[in-house]
């Protein structure tokens, strides 16, 4: 069965999204940078936490020892998320210039050369390349959110999910930038 012949999936039927995906998309787009560094925190310490309360009162058996464990998972897992997500930006900078040296078709030493220095350019860049992501992705959030429930976006429905997506994009960033300024 075709996607077209399904009931509520004609030709002219529009995306809609779920519920929570304006408010998502304005949290993402307009403080994702700042939330994404105290989510990535929160979660190590959680998770590490939990991990070394539970390995410890496995191991040792007194609470004393879980709650010490717990203490130096908490610290232990929050620093190994943040390594990880390190790793992941130089990971993506590497594979961006490495990209970059292969589509201008370089020698393989220039092609290693860049993709070093994409990643050490993506993690000295870090602010600015999770800004742009989370500028961008809650502005296609925002965008897509507008389409199902603004009247005034049923008559050109395309053009105005790419004038609100790139002004949702620009003035997420905008205010990101400004969040996260050094003072």
């Amino acid at each position: 069965m075709s996607t077209a012949s399904r009931k509520g999936h004609g030709a002219k039927s529009m995306v809609h999204s779920p519920p929570y995906a304006p408010l998502l998309g304005i949290l993402l787009c307009f403080a994702g940078y700042p939330l994404f560094r105290i989510s990535v925190l929160a979660f190590g310490l959680v998770v590490g936490g939990g991990s070394g309360y539970f390995l410890s009162h496995y191991l040792a058996g007194s609470g004393t020892a879980a709650v010490v464990g717990a203490a130096v998972g908490a610290v232990l897992g929050a620093l190994l998320l943040w390594l990880f997500l390190r790793a992941g930006l130089f990971f993506l900078g590497v594979c961006l210039g490495g990209g970059a040296a292969l589509t201008l078709d370089l020698e393989r030493g220039l092609i290693l050369a860049a993709a070093l220095v994409g990643g050490l350019f993506a993690l000295l860049m870090s602010r600015w390349i999770l800004i742009f992501l989370t500028s961008a992705a809650g502005a296609l959030l925002i965008s897509q959110a507008t389409l199902g429930r603004v009247p005034w976006a049923a008559e050109n429905p395309v053009q105005t999910a790419q004038a609100v997506a790139v002004l949702s994009w620009i003035a997420g960033a905008a205010v990101q930038v400004w969040l996260t300024r050094k003072r």
